[in-house]
C-alpha cells in the first residue's frame, strides 16, 4: 500500500465484500476517509497552481487568523502563503518558513513546510503546506541562548578563568580570562594536560589536595596551582574543580575555575615577614625594657644617694660657714676689746665672703632639689603688696649706697596671690637685687602691676634704668650659671648666675612664670606672673 488511493480502495473493497455494496460507493467512502484523516492531521492546506484551494482544514484557518491573514471567502490561498506556493511550484523544492504571531501578549511560533504534490508520473498536481506550533521549542532555545550568553558574560566579567577537561585530563575548554592570568591564549592550552601547564606545589600540611582528589575523581577546592607566565614569572592560583559523570555514572572529566591569588599570597608572605620582624622588634623592646628597669633602679639609687649627699652637704657646709660668719660678726662688734682698723677690714671681708659663699651654696642646693622634684611648696593666700615691700626692704641699704631711687617700687595694692610666700619673696629679692647691682648710680627701680592675659593671674613688672640686656643674650639669662662678660653681667658682680633660673622655676612651680618683658631704650623689664586667689574681682585687678 503506497498511496492514499490504495488505502481508500482497501476500505471500499472490504465494505463491498462484507455488506454486498457495489464498487460505485467507493468515491463517497474515500472522501469521507480522507477528510477525517486530514482534519486531524494538524494544520494543512492543498492548493492548485493558480492559488485556488482544493482543501484546507480548520486548524489551518485558525493559524492564518493568528497570523493576521485575511481569510475572506476561503476559496483561494491567502496572499500571505501564495508567494510561497509560487516559489514551490516554480522550483519544486521543499520550503520551510518560520512564522510568529503575538497572541494575548505571548509570542507564538510556527514552522510551515510548503511542498509539491505530484502524481506517479511526476507531474505537479498541487502544492500543500503543513504547520507545526514550535512555541515551546523556540522559547526553550531562546532561554538556553540567554543562559549561554549570561554564562559567557559572567565568564568575561569574572576575575576567575573557567576550564574543562576530558576523562584523560586534557583541556577541552578554557575561558579567555586565562590570557589575562598567564599571558597564553586559550588555543595554546586546549588539548594539553591541565596539570602539565603548571605544577601543584605541596603545602606545609602535606601533598597538594588536588592530587588525591583527581586520582579518586573527587571534587577539590582552592588547591594551589602555580603557572609560569610568558614574562618568566610565576603566578599562583586557587584551583577548584568538580568531576563530571554521564547518565550511566561513567567519569567524563573535570570542570572548574582558577582564581589568581598571586597578589594575596605575596601580601601574606610580606605580612608574615613583617610579623616576624615585629616579633623580633618586640623581643628587643622587652629586652630593652628589662635593661631600662635595671637602669631606672640604678637611677633611683643614684637619686637617693644624691639626696643623701645634698642633705649632708647642706649640713656640713652650712654649719662651718655659719660659724665663720658668726665669729666675724662677733669680732666686728669688739666685745672683748678694741681691734685694729686693719683687722676690722679683714673681718668685714671674711663676713662678706662667708655670706656670699653661703648664698651660692643655698642656690645650688635649691636648683638640685628642683631637678629632683623634691622642693617643698607651702601655697597660701598672701597679700602681694606685703611681699613686694619686704623684698624691697632687703635691698634698700645697697640702693642708698648707690643713690638709687626705690620709690617707684612702693605699692599699696590689696591683691591677694596664692603662692609660697618664701619662694615668692625670693623671686622679688633676686629681681630687686639684680636691679640694684646693674643700675648705675642715681638710677631708679620700680614696679608696675597690671592684669595678665589669663584672668586668673596678675602681672608684676619689675623695671630699672640700667643699661639693659643685649638681644643676643636674652635667651641665655635664664640658663643656669650664665653670666655675660664685657657687659652688665661680668665677673666683677656677685653671684654664679642662678638667681634668674631659680626665680623662673619658683614661679612656674607655683603656677606662674618669669619672663623678660618688651625691651625699652634703656633698662630691663621682668614680668612676674602669679596666680590670684579665688574670688578676686576684675575691679580688684584694675
Amino acid at each position: 500500500m503506497e498511496t492514499l488511493a490504495d488505502i481508500a480502495t482497501l476500505y471500499v473493497t472490504e465494505a463491498a465484500r462484507n455488506d454486498g455494496e457495489q464498487i460505485t460507493g467507493a468515491r463517497l467512502v474515500s472522501l469521507e476517509f480522507c477528510e477525517a484523516l486530514l482534519e486531524h492531521a494538524g494544520p494543512i492546506y492543498v492548493a492548485r497552481q493558480d492559488g485556488s484551494l482544493i482543501y484546507a482544514n480548520t486548524d489551518y484557518w485558525e493559524i492564518t487568523e493568528l497570523l493576521g491573514v485575511d481569510n475572506a471567502g476561503r476559496t483561494r490561498l491567502p496572499d500571505h502563503h501564495l508567494r510561497m506556493l509560487e516559489d514551490v511550484a516554480r522550483s519544486g523544492q521543499l520550503r520551510v518558513l518560520r512564522e510568529r504571531a503575538d497572541v494575548a501578549g505571548r509570542m507564538r511560533h510556527f514552522s510551515a513546510r510548503h511542498f509539491a504534490v505530484r502524481d506517479r508520473g511526476g507531474e505537479l498536481l498541487a502544492v500543500a503546506g503543513t504547520f507545526a506550533d514550535t512555541t515551546r521549542e523556540t522559547e526553550a532555545l531562546a532561554a538556553a541562548g540567554r543562559e549561554r550568553h549570561r554564562f559567557i558574560d559572567v565568564m568575561r566579567a569574572a576575575s576567575d578563568w573557567i576550564w574543562e577537561t576530558d576523562e584523560n585530563g586534557l583541556v577541552t575548554f578554557v575561558s579567555d580570562r586565562i590570557t589575562d592570568a598567564t599571558g597564553m591564549p586559550p588555543i595554546m592550552i586546549k588539548g594539553r594536560e591541565l596539570f602539565n601547564i603548571g605544577r601543584l606545589p605541596a603545602t606545609e600540611h602535606g601533598p597538594n589536595k588536588a592530587v588525591g582528589a583527581v586520582a579518586e575523581h573527587r571534587p577539590f577546592r582552592e588547591a594551589l596551582f602555580e603557572i609560569p607566565t610568558s614574562d618568566k614569572n610565576t603566578r599562583t592560583f586557587h584551583l577548584s574543580g568538580v568531576p563530571i559523570f554521564d547518565t550511566d555514572g561513567a567519569f567524563r572529566g573535570y570542570r572548574g575555575a582558577g582564581s589568581d591569588v598571586t597578589a594575596r599570597i605575596d601580601a601574606e608572605d610580606q605580612a608574615l615577614t613583617s610579623k616576624r620582624a615585629l616579633e623580633s622588634t618586640m623581643q628587643e623592646l622587652i629586652n630593652k625594657n628589662a635593661q631600662l628597669e635595671v637602669i631606672a633602679k640604678e637611677a633611683m639609687a643614684a637619686n637617693h644617694a644624691k639626696e643623701e649627699f645634698l642633705a649632708t652637704m647642706s649640713h656640713e657646709l652650712r654649719t662651718p660657714l655659719n660659724a665663720i660668719i658668726g665669729f666675724a660678726d662677733l669680732i666686728a662688734m669688739q666685745p672683748f676689746g678694741e681691734v685694729g682698723a686693719k683687722y676690722l677690714d679683714y673681718v668685714d671681708e671674711v663676713g662678706s665672703a662667708g655670706r656670699h659663699l653661703l648664698s651660692i651654696i643655698t642656690d645650688c642646693l635649691e636648683v638640685a632639689r628642683m631637678e629632683m622634684d623634691s622642693l617643698p611648696l607651702n601655697l597660701a593666700e598672701v597679700p602681694l603688696g606685703e611681699i613686694i615691700r619686704e623684698a624691697a626692704a632687703m635691698v634698700v641699704l645697697r640702693a642708698e649706697e648707690k643713690q638709687i631711687d626705690l620709690t617707684p617700687a612702693e605699692t599699696d595694692t590689696d591683691l591677694i596671690v596664692r603662692v609660697d610666700k618664701t619662694r615668692c619673696f625670693q623671686i622679688f629679692v633676686n629681681l630687686f637685687g639684680n636691679g640694684v647691682k646693674f643700675t648705675p648710680e642715681k638710677g631708679q627701680i620700680g614696679v608696675d602691676i597690671k592684669p595678665a592675659e589669663d584672668s586668673q593671674s596678675i602681672d608684676i613688672i619689675v623695671w630699672d634704668t640700667g643699661p639693659g640686656i643685649p638681644p643676643e643674650a636674652r635667651d641665655l639669662i635664664f640658663e643656669k650659671f650664665q653670666q655675660l662678660h664685657d657687659n652688665i653681667f661680668s665677673r666683677a658682680n656677685e653671684g654664679v648666675g642662678l638667681g634668674l633660673t631659680l626665680s623662673r622655676q619658683f614661679a612656674r612651680l607655683m603656677g606662674g612664670d618669669v619672663q623678660l618683658d618688651d625691651q625699652v631704650e634703656t633698662g630691663c623689664r621682668f614680668r612676674v606672673t602669679l596666680p590670684l586667689c579665688a574670688g578676686v574681682s576684675d575691679a580688684d585687678r584694675a
